[in-house]
């Protein structure tokens, strides 16, 4: 996970990633449902791993999160007894899970926050307490990631999402749905 998180550093890294898992982008079908927070989905399809992404927050940090995110499900949680997963990552619900699907979810939380940001990386940086632009990219360039990334774990953690703003840019201009159909093994 952590090479297909380097393909973030890239301008097209979303497209390269897509390549490289084999995903079809598609124009998104629906809009938001109302009342749903959906973010992604890992599922399976007779047997082989799906992951879908509504891409609702289209910034780069939210695409590779959700895709990381989803990936951890299908690396660690996706079988035959547990073959669906939807996420709704800023969910008002969030507290209402059961224990056992907390655990999941905060798991493949780990996992992405991990193969994007190392959290030994993300405790020495001055970016984590600094919230300065020259910081974010310093720790983007040493971890081989776009800034938007370290942005977006800035603003999710300090939950100001008004801070780094221009760093935590659209993903594109036009939202869609990827759904990867071979389970991330590229073509």
């Amino acid at each position: 996970m952590k090479d297909l998180a380097r393909l973030s550093a890239f301008e097209d890294g979303p497209r390269l990633a897509r390549k490289q898992l084999g995903m079809a982008e598609l124009p998104r079908l629906l809009s938001r449902i109302k009342g749903t927070y959906l973010d992604g989905a890992a599922m399976l399809d007779e047997g082989r791993p799906v992951v879908a992404m509504t891409l609702r927050h289209d910034r780069l940090d939210n695409f590779w999160f959700v895709l990381m995110h989803e990936l951890a499900h299908v690396a660690k949680h996706l079988d035959e007894a547990h073959p669906l997963f939807t996420d709704d990552l800023d969910s008002p619900d969030e507290l209402d899970r059961p224990d056992e699907l907390d655990r999941i979810e905060r798991e493949a939380d780990d996992m992405a926050g991990e193969a994007l940001i190392p959290q030994i990386a993300w405790q020495k940086s001055a970016a984590r307490t600094s919230h300065l632009t020259t910081d974010v990219v310093a720790l983007a360039e040493k971890l081989g990631v776009h800034p938007a990334i370290v942005a977006g774990r800035v603003r999710h953690e300090t939950k100001n999402f008004r801070l780094l703003a221009k760093t935590a840019r659209p993903r594109s201009s036009q939202p869609t749905l990827c759904i990867v159909s071979n389970g991330g093994k590229g073509k």
